[in-house]
């Protein structure tokens, strides 16, 4: 493999060598840290685009790419992000990848990665994927399929910090063919609604309205419908049962049941 070949960065060169050395020991530190504090422009971004069209070490090339992302050049020149997304779906190392979607973090382009057969590269998508409404179906599509376990965990934290992700996710559970059945499906809902506000939670699963019935009512019948809900409600129970009710629960259930008969009527057991 050929190290030697000249991109035409020049100094920058030089450091992404030296930083992508782990033999370098202090050099390589120093070089790390004159990269962070360099003054990344856009000419020089372009320049390093040119070390994922050529035969260089993966480290370095990981490099490159973590320098990209650290000066967010993506989201600051939408051609360097075009030029690093085209190159990600072309990587076939996952540490390189991985640093690849780094340097696209925060911009649409890491929704393609999501689903990736590399957990260390999914991970990193659903970190670098913007919280728009538009990628919360696909979060919760590869949520809701054979997913490992630490790609799950990294998307419910996600969600629990999605402001207002219920909604969303109580319509695609009514909705979707969900591709993971059984136990396991209950088991992959109770990790989602464990880290989605409870009260919220409640509202969706029980006042089925507005677009979450427009939605459903249009794809299921009536008693598909109910039994999803019924089901997707034992869940919810269970949850509060394992994780204990939060006080906006607790508040929420005494305001519906005063203000609301037939809601206490129907959900009294609850």
């Amino acid at each position: 493999m050929n190290t030697q070949q000249n991109t035409g960065a020049g100094p920058l060169e030089k450091l992404i060598r030296q930083a992508s050395d782990m033999q370098q020991g202090q050099t390589r530190l120093l070089a790390v840290e004159a990269l962070k504090k360099t003054r990344l422009s856009q000419m020089d971004a372009h320049d390093l685009c040119q070390f994922f069209s050529m035969d260089l070490h993966p480290a370095i090339r990981a490099t490159a790419a973590q320098v990209l992302g650290y000066h967010k050049a993506s989201k600051r020149y939408s051609e360097v992000m075009a030029d690093v997304l085209r190159w990600a779906h072309k990587e076939r190392d996952p540490l390189t990848l991985k640093a690849l979607i780094f340097a696209i973090g925060d911009t649409d382009g890491a929704v393609d990665f999501l689903g990736h057969s590399k957990p260390v590269v999914a991970i990193e998508a659903v970190v670098g994927v913007p919280e728009k409404p538009a990628f919360l179906r696909a979060f919760l599509e590869v949520l809701f399929r054979e997913t490992p376990e630490e790609v799950v965990g990294a998307i419910c934290c996600r969600l629990g910090h999605w402001e207002g992700a219920s909604a969303g996710v109580v319509a695609f559970l009514m909705t979707a063919e969900i591709q993971v059945a059984g136990q396991h499906f209950s088991d992959r809902v109770k990790q989602t609604f464990a880290v989605l506000p409870q009260a919220e939670l409640l509202g969706f699963l029980t006042d089925v309205s507005g677009d979450i019935h427009r939605t459903y009512t249009q794809i299921w019948p009536g008693i598909w419908r109910r039994e999803r809900q019924r089901s997707l409600l034992e869940i919810f129970v269970q949850t509060v049962q394992d994780n204990g009710a939060s006080e906006a629960l607790l508040e929420a259930l005494i305001r519906r049941s005063v203000a609301d008969e037939i809601f206490y009527n129907r959900y009294v057991r609850f």
